[in-house]
């Protein structure tokens, strides 16, 4: 932390105290993150998510819109490959069972963003590593709360494992 902005979590504590932000939302201990101390967008979010967790406004893995899980798994497989396992139903439905998800958007062979029925929102984002190889990461939002993050965890692990069986069995 201190070699990226120049200051320890305590530093920052305390600054952004003599600044009034207990009482800011998240959006403008930001802005005043970036606009007062020049901190880049990434940045001025880390620093003030980290802050929300230090003094206890908010939980390790919580968001502005709910608690939030991600997962990732590298598999020899194509993007492309990897991008059809999730946007085709049909290839969707031999690796995930039992989960609805609707596809609101999709970049091929790079992201997609789907809606689950219970509300939640995943976007997954796939990354060419070489030649027939790639890195699926997924992000999955608008969860309820910490069980539900630990359980999705679990969920997602396994999951990501039986595209990961899939499409190498393609392979």
């Amino acid at each position: 932390m201190v070699k990226r902005t120049g200051r320890t979590w305590a530093e920052w504590c305390a600054l952004l105290d003599g600044e009034g932000a207990k009482t800011l939302s998240h959006r403008e201990i930001a802005r005043l993150i970036h606009q007062r101390y020049h901190g880049s967008d990434w940045w001025s979010q880390m620093i003030a998510a980290g802050y929300e967790r230090l003094r206890g406004r908010r939980a390790v893995n919580q968001r502005t819109g709910g608690f939030a899980v991600s997962a990732s798994k590298t598999i020899a497989a194509s993007a492309g490959g990897a991008f059809a396992a999730w946007t085709d139903p049909r290839r969707r439905a031999r690796w995930l069972s039992g989960v609805e998800l609707t596809v609101r958007t999709a970049t091929a062979p790079k992201s997609l963003r789907l809606a689950c029925e219970d509300g939640s929102r995943i976007e997954v984002q796939i990354a060419a590593k070489g030649r027939g190889k790639c890195v699926v990461a997924v992000d999955h939002s608008g969860l309820a709360d910490a069980q539900q993050v630990a359980e999705r965890r679990h969920c997602w692990k396994e999951m990501l494992g039986g595209l990961k069986q899939y499409l190498e069995r393609l392979a």
